[in-house]
């Protein structure tokens, strides 16, 4: 496949307390096999972050782009999401957070529509400036249209629960 972005944005530090960036333009991308639609359309994106206080952040997000489908017949999705995220600072080596995100996945070319939603919870711990060890819980749900779904094609609904650990390591 090819394909193509154009896109023009603005980001900017609109007050003291608020931040952010937006995009707007237009994306195509052609796949060479016939068995696949090709798609085109305007894809945008939104990221504003809220310093509320000194120790919490806000952040919104959205946006709209085309991601390449693994399912036959669908050479591509069109992807819109929004998002809140808050992250707190417990103490100056402890970090909370939380977040919800909607996505909708618009299957070009066969009759198949996601949609469905993300929350998340993390917690961060920082013992020193090259460290940090962090837990995070996630909570998916999704949605599928069953129309025209072939059972190869992994278009059931589910709810997946997943809990990661890791450490991070910085010079």
């Amino acid at each position: 496949s090819a394909g193509y972005r154009i896109a023009l944005g603005v980001s900017s530090q609109l007050t003291d307390l608020i931040a952010g960036e937006v995009n707007v333009g237009y994306v195509s991308q052609m796949y060479t096999s016939s068995l696949f639609k090709d798609v085109s359309t305007v894809t945008y994106g939104i990221n504003l972050t809220w310093f509320a206080t000194q120790l919490t952040t806000v952040s919104l997000s959205g946006g709209r782009d085309v991601v390449d489908s693994t399912t036959a017949g669908a050479g591509g999705i069109i992807f819109t999401t929004v998002g809140l995220d808050v992250q707190h600072d417990l103490l100056d080596t402890l970090v909370i957070g939380a977040g919800f995100e909607y996505f909708n996945g618009d299957y070009e070319g066969i009759a198949r529509n996601d949609q469905g939603f993300r929350v998340n919870a993390e917690i961060a711990y920082m013992p020193n400036r090259y460290v940090s060890i962090e837990a995070k819980y996630k909570f998916d749900n999704r949605d599928s249209s069953k129309a025209n779904c072939a059972p190869i094609a992994n278009c059931q609904d589910y709810d997946r629960n997943r809990i990661d650990f890791g450490f991070e390591f910085q010079l």
